[in-house]
């Protein structure tokens, strides 16, 4: 039990033996099983049709259930059809297929025509079986019915387009109605095809299709229906691509711009991505121009811009790119320079917070000499209530320069310049 042992802060101190990867756990005393004791996943929703010109067949189709995360794969299936009455010793004929693990129907033979049957479908993971998904077939009192079931569609014009966004069929109480909506039949050879899907829900239309349904009773007995469907035409569609973008990187930003003339947009939405992956969440914008700032200097990026109007947002455009945003060039300021025998003392100030600054000398003509340093330092946090960064360059004893510089000037290696500054003495 020592793996419900908590802390004082609830956090259990233990693995159970299914965490521990054992392949088996007792499953008492408060212990959980393990994930080897855990069984295959019963099978969802099962159908069964009885073939009406030779009942001693059925056909039966499932839908698996979801894989759960621990418990042993799906190797297979399992349908068993028993026959509902015992005979005189109590035992009951079972007739029964297997399939792989992408099984998904079976037609079984050599059923007795005027018997009905519990047809059972499980799930096989190894030597374990899930608990059955159980439907019954026709019962011995059905067999002797002949009349095709009623099999209606809404909307169901024959004779021309039905134009709808969602189909709904209906039938008798007990039928089951299978349909397709590739153009492929839905019954093959008195049974439903290997494509046809069972009816549960009414039926999305979201561009045209044929549709092929067929029923069929308890009996076996089918009706079928056929008719071709469209979507109705959308009246306020979203907006579509954005096409003319253009846009300019500058320092860790990006300013984009593009054009639409479509009428009711009322908004749009630019998304950065590196390497095909989003990056940041999407800027949202009434104006046909944008900037994005904080991005990531030398860094490739590519852009989308999408339009939105009453029914929402429009596809995005074609990424724009590559733009590569700049280094920030930062702002310094030369305060105060001074110089004496053996001591040489510059302040200032700086944007940049840890900016590597360098003093150095001008030339003779007054511009800037990169070839020289007289000292450096980091800039560091400005104390308040004052903003940005400072600077301190104190050079003692041999380190100073031997005689005042002159003129100077403080360079930042973020791009920042400030100079030239004349050098007082003290």
């Amino acid at each position: 039990m020592s793996w419900q042992v908590e802390d004082a802060d609830a956090n259990r101190q233990g693995l159970t033996i299914a965490e521990f990867g054992e392949p088996g756990g007792p499953g008492m005393g408060g212990c959980p099983s393990g994930p080897g004791d855990i069984g295959a996943p019963k099978p969802g929703g099962a159908s069964v049709v009885r073939n009406p010109d030779n009942k001693s067949q059925m056909t039966v189709k499932w839908t698996p259930t979801e894989q759960a995360p621990t418990a042993p794969a799906v190797t297979g299936y399992s349908v068993e059809a028993i026959q509902q009455t015992a005979a005189g010793n109590g035992e009951k004929v079972v007739i029964g297929k297997r399939t792989g693990e992408g099984g998904s129907s079976v037609v079984l033979s050599g059923l007795a025509a005027d018997q009905g049957y519990d047809v059972e479908v499980r799930s096989m993971s190894a030597d374990k079986m899930s608990a059955p998904y159980t439907v019954q077939a026709a019962t011995p009192s059905d067999l002797g019915d002949v009349t095709e079931p009623g099999l209606t569609a809404t909307p169901g014009n024959t004779a021309a387009v039905n134009v709808t966004s969602t189909i709904t069929l209906a039938s008798e109480v007990g039928a089951d109605i299978y349909y397709t909506l590739d153009g492929s039949p839905a019954v093959s050879g008195d049974l439903p095809s290997d494509k046809a899907l069972l009816y549960t829900d009414p039926i999305a239309i979201s561009q045209a299709r044929t549709l092929h349904a067929v029923a069929f009773d308890r009996a076996g007995n089918m009706s079928t229906f056929t008719a071709d469907y469209q979507p109705p035409v959308d009246t306020n569609p979203v907006p579509s691509a954005i096409t003319n973008i253009t846009g300019t990187a500058g320092q860790a930003s990006v300013t984009l711009s593009w054009a639409s003339s479509e009428a009711g947009v009322t908004g749009y939405s630019v998304q950065a991505y590196v390497n095909d992956a989003k990056v940041g969440a999407a800027v949202t914008t009434t104006a046909k121009t944008v900037t994005i700032n904080s991005l990531t200097p030398d860094t490739a990026y590519f852009f989308t811009v999408k339009a939105k109007n009453a029914s929402g947002y429009g596809p995005e455009s074609t990424p724009y790119g590559p733009l590569s945003p700049t280094k920030v060039t930062d702002r310094v300021t030369i305060g105060t320079a001074k110089w004496k025998s053996g001591d040489f003392r510059v302040t200032g100030t700086g944007s940049l917070v840890g900016a590597i600054v360098t003093v150095r000398p001008a030339t003779s003509t007054g511009t800037i000499d990169r070839t020289r340093s007289l000292g450096n330092a980091q800039t560091v946090p400005a104390v308040a209530p004052a903003t940005g960064a400072t600077y301190d360059i104190r050079m003692r004893n041999g380190n100073a320069p031997a005689t005042n510089p002159g003129k100077i000037f403080v360079e930042s290696d973020s791009g920042g310049v400030a100079g030239p500054f004349v050098v007082a003495n003290g």
